[in-house]
């Protein structure tokens, strides 16, 4: 008698070759359907990606055009340009805090031409009298005199989105 691979009963030559076979078939398939899917799930992940940066995108846009928006009125306001201009800070920081809640904004601030804070009011409701160089002398500049500028910047120890409107009230010094 010879060796016999599958033992001598004919269920065990003819179940466990297909058994073999069909894992061998189905290993096959897996690898295959995964190497295939691949492909089709990288670009939809791709996809994905850039659908969320052009949503990311838009917000942010909006969200700069409501702060120029935003900006101006608090800019262009003639009661606090008075103020400002007569540096009667009492009452413009009143009106700092009106136009700021007008608007919606967190924090509003005046600055001079050297990027120092004149006056503010704070999103915590707390006026500040001065929280030093808030923005460089070279970036107002560089903005310009009636110019428009929105970025991240870091203010009071945070990052934030900013809108800065230049305007002239008169001699700050």
């Amino acid at each position: 008698m010879g060796f016999r691979l599958f033992g001598r009963h004919l269920h065990n030559q003819i179940v466990i070759p297909l058994l073999a076979a069909s894992v061998t078939v189905a290993l096959i398939a897996t690898f295959v359907g995964v190497y295939r899917l691949s492909g089709i799930i990288d670009v939809w992940i791709g996809g994905q990606t850039n659908q969320a940066a052009l949503v990311a995108t838009s917000q942010l846009e909006r969200v700069r055009e409501q702060l120029q928006r935003n900006g101006r009125v608090v800019a262009e306001d003639p009661d606090l340009a008075r103020a400002v201009s007569s540096k009667d800070w009492t009452r413009g920081k009143g009106l700092l805090a009106q136009l700021g809640s007008r608007v919606g904004g967190d924090d509003v601030l005046v600055v001079d031409a050297g990027g120092r804070t004149i006056m503010a009011v704070m999103s915590t409701g707390r006026s500040v009298e001065s929280s030093g160089q808030v923005l460089s002398a070279q970036l107002l500049a560089s903005v310009g005199r009636g110019g428009d500028f929105t970025s991240f910047m870091p203010l009071d120890g945070r990052q934030v989105i900013a809108s800065l409107i230049t305007r002239q009230y008169g001699d700050q010094r």
